[in-house]
């Protein structure tokens, strides 16, 4: 019963993508036909929104695991339905490898907005997100192979680079983990500094050279966004430094283009 409940759902979802303003132009290299898929929809009745404004047509839906993979994407053109296939991980065939969602994973979404060029996460973006529930809907969130969701509500916030009071800020300047990581497109970093200060933001290979310089000079205090998208860079591991005149932090960013 398993194995046919799957097959239904599996062309059902793809008989609605065929319904599709094409391929993705921002989120690339996501996860598919992984042996197992879970859907997800937003109809037309739902609010989808960023920034309070409607998400423009041609706008793009991205599911991300927890660690990161991208394990499915979709075009909301505002005119039909979005539909989104979750793709599932398959520890049988590529045991070693993580493709898409383990079962009990975290649904994370991202959005891109095409008429802003603006890529919202969770380092970024505050995300609301309202399941539906019904007798054939999961509203938890979680990720399930076979299992069908629908969103009611998805409304984006911006986080924007904000100035804390003395007692929010951390004693030393901190650079928080990249996010995505791996990345394929483009990754957000966040530095806080608990004070004005001269920093250095740079991405070296692993043997010390400079590829990027991402910031230089001095910045006030607060939480501080940047994005990188690189070009023209081979894949593979690179580290990610802040340099201060108090502190230095590194972190291993994993390229995958």
């Amino acid at each position: 019963m398993k194995r046919i409940k799957c097959s239904v759902l599996l062309a059902w979802s793809i008989g609605f993508a065929s319904l599709g303003n094409g391929q993705p132009a921002f989120f690339s290299n996501c996860a598919y036909d992984t042996g197992n898929n879970a859907t997800l929809i937003i109809p037309l009745t739902a609010t989808l929104e960023v920034n309070g404004m409607p998400l423009s047509p041609g706008s793009e839906v991205a599911a991300f695991t927890p660690d990161s993979l991208c394990a499915g994407v979709a075009i909301w053109d505002g005119v039909q339905p979005l539909v989104l296939t979750l793709w599932g991980d398959d520890p049988f065939i590529t045991p070693d490898t993580k493709e898409g969602f383990a079962p009990g994973d975290t649904i994370q979404l991202a959005v891109w907005d095409k008429a802003s060029g603006r890529h919202f996460h969770r380092a970024n973006g505050r995300f609301d997100v309202r399941y539906a529930s019904g007798d054939i809907l999961s509203d938890n969130g979680h990720y399930q192979p076979d299992a069908l969701y629908r969103i009611d509500v998805l409304t984006v916030h911006p986080i924007a680079p904000t100035a804390l009071q003395a007692d929010q800020l951390p004693t030393g300047a901190y650079l928080h983990p990249p996010y995505p990581n791996p990345f394929r497109r483009q990754t957000t970093l966040a530095m806080v500094l608990p004070q004005p200060m001269h920093v250095h933001l740079a991405v070296y290979t692993l043997a010390g050279q400079e590829i990027a310089r991402l910031a230089e000079g001095p910045l006030p205090a607060g939480i501080h966004y940047i994005s990188w998208h690189p070009k023209q860079l081979a894949a593979g591991l690179y580290l990610l430094r802040l340099t201060t005149n108090q502190t230095a932090q590194t972190h291993l960013l994993s390229y995958l283009p």
